[in-house]
């Protein structure tokens, strides 16, 4: 790792970005951006192949102990987990086909990390020492792989999980509104809200009410 230039390569492409303007900042960033999501797929495909070997590399390297205590030196828990188990989404017979190329074509680890779980989850093979993986035990409808496979983003992402669950995305969203006497009050769901101060405008100027009003419209709070 240590012999991959990345240094050189950014200075090459801070020179090419001062002198080719935005289109070669955004070319540079592509570029970036694709380096830094290919080397964290790749980590997660390794994982994936020594774990689903796990048992073959014992014999040969003279090893007994678990796959998870093994690279534990490297990643917490969790974060082995979610390595192992995304890329597994990606590689087993777990989503219909044609959602899943456009599922591999379109998101970046961090989706990959909150989208695997209502797919399937892993347990800790006591025998072999390394992870296996079941059905999430959700009830997932072709509608689902749908909304999966339409996600350009995190937030969507989360939000088609949510539902996936039966969970209410909008339900820890927090927003505000503004009351007549001028309370500014913050709410979440129907029950939890508080005040949190007060709109005063001591002005009778009909361009500061109108002004007033603007900024509240903008700001998507109806009075």
């Amino acid at each position: 790792m240590d012999k991959i230039p990345f240094s050189e390569i950014a200075r090459s492409l801070v020179g090419q970005s001062l002198e080719g303007g935005f289109d070669a900042v955004s070319e540079s960033m592509e570029i970036l951006r694709g380096m830094e999501q290919g080397s964290a797929l790749g980590v997660s495909e390794y994982l994936h192949g020594v774990n689903y070997s796990w048992k073959e590399f014992c014999k040969t390297h003279s090893i007994d102990d678990t796959f998870k205590n093994v690279f534990s030196s490297w990643y917490d828990t969790a974060t082995l987990q979610r390595k192992v188990c995304s890329w597994e989404m990606l590689t087993g017979d777990w989503i219909p086909k044609e959602y899943l190329d456009v599922i591999k074509r379109n998101y970046n680890t961090k989706m990959l990390n909150a989208s695997y779980r209502v797919i399937l989850k892993h347990f800790q093979n006591p025998h072999v020492g390394n992870y296996e993986y079941i059905k999430s035990g959700l009830d997932i409808k072709t509608s689902d792989y749908l909304a999966l496979s339409e996600c350009r983003d995190f937030p969507a992402v989360v939000d088609a999980v949510k539902k996936i669950k039966g969970e209410d995305p909008d339900k820890n969203k927090v927003s505000f509104t503004v009351r007549d006497n001028g309370d500014i009050v913050f709410y979440r769901g129907k029950k939890d809200q508080a005040v949190v101060g007060h709109l005063n405008v001591i002005s009778d100027s009909a361009l500061v009410k109108d002004g007033v009003s603007e900024v509240l419209k903008k700001l998507g709070v109806e009075k």
